[in-house]
Order: C-alpha cells, then sequence, then structure tokens
C-alpha cells in the first residue's frame, strides 16, 4: 500500500504559468537587428542562463554579459522588461491549486532566477497558494540535482513517496521517479486533475 500524500511540489514554469522563450528572442532580435537563431545561439552557447538560474551571478552582473554579448544598446530597465514579460496565465490551474491548498501543503520547485521570479510573483495570484518556494538560484543547483529536490523534502518534514509532484519536462519526472516520488508529467491541466484523482489526492469535485 502506497504512503499518503503529505506534500504537493509543482514547478512553475508551464505547469502554474506558461512561458515561451520565443518571445525574448524577437524582441531581442528586433532591438539588436540580429536574426532570432543568432539570438538563440549565442545565448545557449554563453551558458549565463544557467550561472544566473544558479544563483552564481547576479541580476547586475547577468544583465551586463548579455548586453555585451549581443552588442545591445539598451538600458538594464529596457532589457529587463524583455527578459520579463514572456509569462502568461494557465487557464485553470489557480482553482486546480487552490482545491489542493485546502488539502496539502503545496510548494514550488523552480529553475528560475530573480528577476523571472520577482515578475511571476507580482503577476500572478496563483502564487498565493503556494507556502514555499524552492528556487534554483537560491539552493545553487537546477533540477534534477538531488539537492533539490531534497531542499523541498527537508522543508516540508516528509519523505518522497509522501509527495506529489508535477513537471513538464520528462528527464526531470524520471529523476523524480527513481528517487522515490509520486510523478506526474504534466502536459495540460485536464489530464492533472485525472491524475489527482486517479492517485486520490483530490476528492471528485464537491465531494469534500
Amino acid at each position: 500500500m502506497s504512503a499518503a500524500c503529505r506534500l504537493v511540489l509543482f514547478d512553475l514554469g508551464n505547469v502554474l504559468v506558461r512561458f515561451d522563450h520565443a518571445i525574448l528572442a524577437r524582441k531581442l532580435s528586433k532591438l539588436s537587428r540580429k536574426p532570432i537563431f543568432a539570438i538563440v545561439s549565442q545565448f545557449i552557447r554563453s551558458g549565463l542562463g544557467e550561472l544566473y538560474d544558479e544563483g552564481r551571478i547576479d541580476t547586475e552582473d547577468f544583465t551586463g554579459r548579455v548586453l555585451r554579448a549581443l552588442d545591445l544598446k539598451m538600458s538594464p530597465e529596457e532589457f529587463k522588461a524583455c527578459w520579463t514579460e514572456i509569462f502568461w496565465e494557465n487557464p485553470g490551474m489557480d482553482e486546480l491549486v487552490g482545491r489542493l491548498k485546502a488539502r496539502y501543503p503545496v510548494f514550488v520547485i523552480s529553475d528560475t532566477n530573480p528577476m523571472h521570479f520577482d515578475f511571476v510573483r507580482e503577476r500572478f495570484p496563483i502564487l498565493r497558494h503556494i507556502d514555499q518556494f524552492v528556487l534554483s538560484y537560491e539552493v545553487g543547483a537546477r533540477k534534477p540535482h538531488p539537492k533539490m529536490f531534497e531542499a523541498a523534502l527537508r522543508r516540508a518534514g516528509c519523505a518522497a513517496e509522501e509527495t506529489f509532484f508535477t513537471d513538464d519536462r520528462s528527464e526531470i519526472i524520471e529523476a523524480a521517479r527513481r528517487m522515490g516520488f509520486r510523478t506526474h508529467r504534466f502536459t495540460g491541466t485536464r489530464a492533472l486533475a485525472r491524475e489527482l484523482l486517479k492517485q486520490g489526492i483530490l476528492p471528485e469535485a464537491g465531494s469534500g
């Protein structure tokens, strides 16, 4: 018999809220007059995103390095607007997370950075449901590094088998499953709700 669920753990991007890096690439391409593929390839090769997500460089350093690498003639404030305005609401998730919050602690575990996290926290009311945030730039590692999952379990005081975790990336779900988590790869709100019902984590709507 499986252990009872004591914690629900959500990825943030493309689960609680949607995002698309192509929005950023299009904006920077216009501003720099470089083709989108050049913007994307230069940024990926630089490794700056990973350094920033893991807290190894701060916002000022990250911004300056990107502006220099892409030869962008813009202020840090203008870059921040481009960098952050890539998110939008994921319909139906606010209501679903609210139902879960009524029954369990709800945590977020996210590969993110200070500019993205501050923007999302200010703009999206869904995050009012979240009890704690396990963030890569604070932990110093990104998923699927065990440090991220261990930090969540330590804060919650529960075991992996007592934790339901959902993420949109299959390789992260596989790593979590190997650690003993109850997992579901996120493909949409309805599929997640069905899985929560199937696992007995949520009752049918209106049944208490």
